[in-house]
C-alpha cells in the first residue's frame, strides 16, 4: 500500500510513466482484487502513451473514485480510435454522469463531443 501512495505524490512534468510504475506494483501486490485506484492506474497508464495497458484499468474504473470522469473520457478516446462508437458514448455518457461532471472537457473535445448528439 506504501507503493500506492508514491503514485499520488507530486510528480514533476513527463513523470507519468513512474507513478504508473509504483501504482502498478501497488495493484499486483492488493489481496482482494478490487483495487480501489484502477481509474487512477488508468489515467496514469494512458498519459504515459500505453493505451493498452491503460485499458483494463480504465474499464475497471468505478465511479466512487475520484478519478473516474477522467478514466472514462480517456476510454472514450480509446474506443473511438479503435472505431467502437456506442462503446465510446457509452464511456463518454459515464464520465459526464459521475462526480465532478465531466460534460465541458467533453464539450472541448470535438472527437467527443460528436458523442453527446
Amino acid at each position: 500500500r506504501r507503493r500506492g501512495r508514491l503514485a499520488f505524490a507530486p510528480q514533476p512534468a513527463g513523470a507519468s510513466a513512474a507513478a504508473a510504475r509504483h501504482l502498478a506494483d501497488a495493484a499486483r501486490a492488493w489481496k482482494d482484487g478490487d483495487f480501489p485506484h484502477a481509474a487512477a492506474l488508468g489515467v496514469l497508464l494512458f498519459d504515459a502513451g500505453k493505451p493498452g495497458e491503460a485499458k483494463p484499468w480504465l474499464l475497471r474504473s468505478r465511479p466512487r473514485e475520484p478519478e473516474f470522469s477522467e478514466a472514462r473520457l480517456r476510454l472514450a478516446t480509446l474506443e473511438l480510435e479503435a472505431g467502437d462508437r456506442p462503446a465510446a458514448r457509452g464511456a463518454v455518457e459515464e464520465a459526464t454522469a459521475a462526480p465532478p461532471q465531466a460534460r465541458d472537457r467533453v464539450l472541448a473535445d470535438r472527437r467527443l463531443a460528436q458523442l453527446l448528439r
